[in-house]
């Protein structure tokens, strides 16, 4: 079959990230993390319609895929390695659409397809890889609407705000995505109001439809019209600390936490898994639900925050420097193990990827500060809006993340990863062909027609 160059591209992206997915398949059994059974028991409760001591941590989206696959375990792994594959295909496309390049395109969707981080997610039974596929979806919408590919209607706006929600509600950590949609719809459509308005407003119903009965739900079974009721407790992961600072309003549950933390630090040197684990003792001195804990920690943690800022501002910064760290490495999880346990040649591949994952990550960090400085890596497609949008959602995560949690704080990067690398990939082609664009010697981009 003769392929032209996007086409023969296009296959082998799905070539290589489908045979990556079938060797992960045939070497590595799925994992089963603490969080799986909570949304297992989500699911069960669903089907059931007993919500009895429900407490409303999770989001829903994930549980209703568990049902969607008749709670089979290996049915949801092969699903959620199809996504991967899925992911694949459309940051090639979005990469294509952006760089104007098919060989940067195809590259892109290997950093992605190849990454030993995102293989290992798509291999544990969380909902990460799942919001990693709404959001490449909802990127590569809006990039293909952009190009001019998909007609900017109020239908596809609705379908943007359709995904936007189901993203929020498979990681709550993404909820300010409606918002950045709603932002880039009004810039875009800036000098044509009435249009501007007719399609925020259509992505603002789809996303009132979704969160309006969750909310609902949430009240009605929580206690707590909220998202998730586990923003106090993930709040205070940065507090606990110097939680011996907080105000004496709070001495009970204050000193509950500071025995618990002193009892982990002294088994693990880690703290975090103390926030959550004494709540069920507080819910039993002080008759307080889990909703009620989580709204007493949060105030708790504001308030300790306010008279402690420069402990709290150290504590984002490390936030921040976690969120950047590859995904594939933390104590439990990933290339520490491998690098303790693992035979050498595990060993030397672990290490080399986090080498070069972390170049690509520094390359991202630091280019916008090279291009600010120096026109000659500044092409035109770097101002692109879709350009500006990506970027916007990487540093949203990024800051929510940092603000809002200290600990392991890079695997909550894992859905905006292939555009952290995707970007690095292009930056990198950019500064290489600045150095030998006189010799004619490399041009990154191919003539393709996107």
């Amino acid at each position: 079959m003769d392929f032209n160059p996007a086409g023969k591209k296009l296959f082998w992206v799905i070539a290589i990230a489908l045979g990556a997915r079938v060797i992960l398949a045939a070497v590595y059994s799925p994992q089963i993390w603490p969080e799986t059974e909570r949304y297992m028991t989500i699911a069960q409760r669903f089907v059931s319609g007993d919500f009895n001591g429900y407490l409303g941590k999770n989001v829903p989206f994930y549980s209703f895929l568990i049902i969607a696959t008749g709670f089979n375990y290996q049915l949801l792994f092969i699903l959620q390695l199809a996504m991967g594959v899925a992911i694949s295909v459309f940051v090639y496309f979005i990469f294509l659409r952006l760089t104007r390049s098919e060989r940067l395109g195809f590259f892109a969707a290997v950093a992605y397809a190849l990454n030993p981080g995102q293989l290992l997610f798509e291999a544990a039974y969380i909902p990460e890889i799942v919001c990693t596929f709404w959001l490449s979806l909802l990127v590569f919408l809006m990039v293909e609407m952009v190009a001019g590919n998909i007609a900017e209607r109020w239908w596809s706006y609705f379908l943007l705000g359709l995904v936007s929600v189901v993203c929020l509600l498979t990681r709550p950590h993404y909820q300010f995505v409606p918002a950045l949609l709603v932002l880039f719809v009004l810039w875009r459509w800036r000098k044509q109001k009435l249009r501007a308005l007719l399609f925020a407003l259509s992505l603002i119903i789809p996303v009132s439809a979704g969160l309006g009965p969750w909310l609902t739900f949430q009240h009605k079974h929580a206690g707590k019209a909220s998202i998730t009721t586990h923003l106090g407790v993930t709040l205070m992961y940065h507090t606990m600390a110097f939680i011996e600072h907080a105000p004496d309003k709070y001495d009970e549950v204050r000193q509950i936490l500071l025995d618990e933390r002193e009892a982990y630090l002294r088994d693990s040197g880690l703290f975090y898994g103390a926030v959550e684990a004494v709540i069920p003792e507080i819910m039993d001195k002080t008759g307080m639900s889990y909703a009620q804990v989580d709204s007493t920690y949060l105030e708790m943690a504001r308030e300790t925050i306010m008279l402690r800022p420069v402990l709290y501002a150290g504590s984002f910064i490390r936030a921040t420097a976690r969120f950047f760290k590859p995904t594939w490495y933390s104590k439990n999880f990933g290339i520490r193990v491998v690098v303790a346990k693992g035979k050498l040649a595990a060993r030397i591949a672990a290490v080399l990827y986090a080498a070069l994952h972390m170049s690509l990550v520094a390359v991202f960090l630091v280019f916008p500060l090279l291009a600010l400085l120096n026109n000659k890596y500044r092409p035109k497609g770097l101002l692109d809006i879709r350009v500006t949008f990506i970027y916007s959602l990487i540093w949203i995560a990024a800051f929510i993340q940092a603000v809002l949690v200290l600990g392991e704080n890079n695997r909550f990067r894992t859905s905006v990863e292939p555009y952290i690398l995707g970007l690095a990939v292009w930056f990198v082609a950019i500064m290489v062909h600045s150095l030998f664009k006189k010799t004619g010697r490399l041009d990154p981009g191919d003539g393709s027609n996107t």
